[in-house]
């Protein structure tokens, strides 16, 4: 389910070419090294795309899956189905809400790739998948996800106004 929604925004986004690469470099039988081939992909991505273009392209491929699972689901599975879907791509283990704030506790990214080569949470295009998925599930189309920080093992982000 999580990796058919990811090839169907895939397609939409990048083309069949682009959404063939996309499938050979993620074809994994075992879903626990979903995270690792998704990192893999987004480090080899960066040469072609760049920086800017690379979170571009990752946080709206976030916005899109959020909105195409939505689509697919009743909403009363939605939090189980967002829930699903971030543990699958390793982005959180859970998401809390509290009025503004998002907490996304548990993303395996920090620990397992972006510290040990020394990049800070939220400047990785993975931050910035997760921010267009917390994007794309807002009930409110004029916000955005804003980056606040990292508390032990929860990032912590704000929806604001544009």
């Amino acid at each position: 389910m999580v990796e058919d929604a990811l090839f169907r925004v895939a397609r939409r986004l990048l083309g069949d070419g682009g959404c063939s690469v996309l499938l050979k470099r993620l074809e994994v039988s075992n879903r626990e090294k979903l995270p690792e081939s998704i990192y893999e992909l987004m480090k080899e991505s960066l040469s072609v795309f760049g920086e800017k273009g690379l979170f571009a392209i990752s946080r709206q491929l976030g916005r899109e899956m959020a909105k195409e699972l939505a689509m697919h689901f009743p909403q009363e599975r939605h939090k189980d189905i967002e829930r699903e879907v971030l543990q699958a791509l390793g982005l959180a283990q859970e998401m809390c809400i509290e009025e503004e704030n998002y907490y996304m506790k548990g993303c395996v990214f920090y620990p397992k790739f972006l510290q040990k080569e020394g990049i800070k949470p939220s400047e990785h295009a993975v931050c910035y998948m997760c921010m267009g998925f917390i994007e794309g599930s807002l009930k409110e189309p004029n916000k955005v996800i804003k980056w606040k920080g990292r508390e032990e093992d929860t990032c912590c982000f704000e929806a604001v106004r544009r």
